[in-house]
């Protein structure tokens, strides 16, 4: 069996899954219990959004991929790996910052967008890193790339679906 038909099928069966009743995708659990009401209060608006966002959600709640939201107090919102998994750096305050065209950003979304990456890890689509070719219009000064990679058009997407 090819290695892209056993990923295709192991992919479709992931999304099979039921909802977990202990959840891969979970505030981190060193954080204080307000913080971790933030957390999933996020995680309920955004699976109440759409049935594509309560699906995708669900999914990763399922996996046996790990994802773990720790709440941050500053800009530095980002994902990073884990050895089985990812951890997601969200504020859950960040509501009124603007990116630099003037869109106000929307804690949930931004929350939503980094949870796509991690459904990139889980799913092996973040190791592509073939670009786009659409140039970037930095949101952000520190970017250093100059073409937007699939991925991050992805997350874009999906922030955009809530």
């Amino acid at each position: 069996m090819s290695p892209k038909l056993t990923f295709t099928i192991l992919a479709a069966l992931v999304c099979l899954l039921p909802p977990s009743a202990s959840a891969k995708l979970r505030p981190n659990n060193k954080v204080e219990d307000c913080a971790k009401a933030d957390i999933n209060r996020a995680l309920d608006d955004i699976r109440a959004a759409s049935d594509e966002l309560r699906s995708k959600l669900d999914t990763l709640s399922a996996a046996t991929f790990t994802v773990v939201i720790t709440p941050i107090t500053d800009e530095g919102i980002r994902t990073e790996p884990l050895t089985e998994g990812c951890e997601v750096f969200w504020n859950p305050r960040s509501a009124g910052r603007k990116y630099s065209g003037g869109v106000c950003e929307d804690p949930n979304a931004s929350l939503m967008h980094e949870l796509q990456h991690c459904w990139d890890r889980m799913t092996g689509h973040i190791a592509e890193t073939r670009n786009t070719g659409v140039p970037v219009q930095p949101f952000y000064n520190d970017w250093l790339f100059t073409y937007t990679q699939q991925s991050e058009l992805d997350a874009v997407f999906w922030e955009n679906r809530y």
